[in-house]
């Protein structure tokens, strides 16, 4: 069977991930300082997801697609879960950093737990907004309770969700912007 390795695609979105994480950077710090209003941040978030799943579904799509044709002229079989095997791996960093979370939440490990939450916040700036509004004031690490650091660690899981939406979309030839934008001509009635 001729396929490409799931982990070439793992890496693939992972580099999706990294170009959203940055462009979330720049679009939360020069939008959030505008308003301190809670709804127009949580707008924010949501358009920062948003565009981050556009980067993550697109590259999976591909992936997704290109596996449609493997399929239809017998090259691999059919596997509709390489879309989450390859969000895994490409989580796998984001999964480390999770339990590195989750250890400095449990032991105190000075000032790396003062710093673990921000440090954390920057590095998955794609969800930020929806981290704060778990995590409300604090600061640190100790401060928060154990139930609200494992509910933003299962933030990460996005990736994958993302990742396993584009890659089915892309393997039934969905074209979201062809959705968008072209109206089914069917159902018009001459």
């Amino acid at each position: 069977m001729n396929q490409k390795p799931v982990w070439k695609y793992g890496l693939n979105i992972f580099g999706a991930h990294v170009t959203g994480v940055v462009l979330a950077l720049i679009l939360v710090m020069s939008m959030v300082p505008i308003s301190d209003n809670m709804i127009f941040q949580v707008c924010v978030g949501i358009f920062v997801l948003f565009l981050y799943w556009s980067l993550i579904s697109g590259t999976a799509w591909k992936m997704g697609n290109e596996d449609l044709n493997r399929v239809h002229f017998n090259r691999m079989e059919k596997n509709m879960w390489r879309g989450v095997q390859a969000g895994l791996i490409a989580s796998i960093p984001m999964f480390v950093l999770d339990l590195a979370i989750i250890v400095l939440n449990l032991f105190d490990c000075g000032v790396v737990s003062d710093f673990g939450l921000v440090v954390y916040r920057v590095l998955n700036m794609h969800y930020m907004i929806f981290i704060n509004l778990v995590t409300g004031t604090q600061q640190t690490l100790l401060e928060l309770a154990f139930w609200k650091v494992l509910v933003v660690c299962l933030m990460s899981l996005v990736t994958v969700v993302f990742a396993h939406s584009g890659y089915v979309l892309g393997y039934k030839d969905i074209v979201v912007m062809d959705k968008l934008m072209y109206k089914n001509r069917k159902n018009k009635k001459k």
